[in-house]
């Protein structure tokens, strides 16, 4: 054969080619080699009898029984069955069919902490949507609940706190009450019980969502727990109501 011809070697079990040069390679038990006057893609190609023909994407949801799979890079069989066991099995087609899928198959132990920890992190997740994440603000977040508590404190009602509150010594009401006093000095308003009073709402607010979640949270990570199958966990999983309410 001329020079000007592209040499192709592949795999006759598989029809995989697995080079090409411009010399007619020798002869290897399972190969063998055919002359072109083009060379094709060598990856999206396959040697079928005397013709190179275009490789066809896998479906691994239904692989055909004529596909040869490579399993954690064994020699690839035809006949092909997708695991079942635990395990990370690395599967590529070979030859006629080409794709690459790597199947991660975890334990009842695994799937358990999987779904367990995906639980938890939505339940912070959808916890940090009402409450301080952290830094200046958490602390802010703190300080104002303890004056809500320091206002309780002085009373049973708004009447009887306000009177008490009057009756603290100047220092002493800047030192219980030192963000009221300020926000109703900047609202324009004669006293801080308004500010408690808006402090004491959005904190009720903020505890009764965290309540809420925490609780949903908590019996979806006990439903997990309880289920002694892998199909039961993942279905207690999917059953989480976050939505609900008491």
């Amino acid at each position: 054969m001329g020079s000007d011809l592209m040499y192709l070697t592949y795999e006759t079990r598989t029809g995989a080619i697995c080079g090409q040069s411009t010399s007619e390679p020798p002869n290897y038990p399972g190969y063998a080699s055919i002359a072109l006057p083009i060379a094709p893609d060598i990856n999206a190609n396959y040697v079928d009898g005397p013709a190179v023909k275009p490789r066809v994407t896998i479906d691994w949801a239904k692989v055909p029984s004529d596909a040869f799979v490579s399993t954690n890079d064994a020699v690839p069989v035809t006949g092909f069955v997708l695991p079942t066991a635990p395990g990370t099995w690395r599967l590529r087609a070979v030859g006629k069919y080409r794709g690459e899928r790597t199947l991660t198959i975890q334990t009842p132990a695994e799937v358990d902490a999987t779904l367990i920890d995906q639980t938890k992190t939505e339940g912070e997740r959808r916890r940090m949507l009402v409450m301080s994440p952290g830094g200046s603000k958490k602390t802010v977040y703190s300080l104002k609940q303890s004056e809500v508590d320091n206002w309780n404190d002085l009373g049973s009602s708004i009447a009887t706190s306000l009177t008490a509150f009057l009756g603290l010594p100047v220092i002493k009401q800047k030192r219980k009450f030192r963000f009221a006093l300020a926000e109703a000095a900047f609202r324009g308003e004669p006293n801080p019980a308004a500010a408690i009073a808006r402090f004491a709402a959005g904190s009720d607010a903020a505890n009764a969502e965290a309540a809420r979640i925490e609780a949903i949270e908590q019996a979806g990570v006990a439903a997990i727990k309880a289920a002694t199958t892998i199909a039961a966990k993942r279905a207690a999983y999917a059953a989480i109501n976050w939505n609900w309410s008491a």
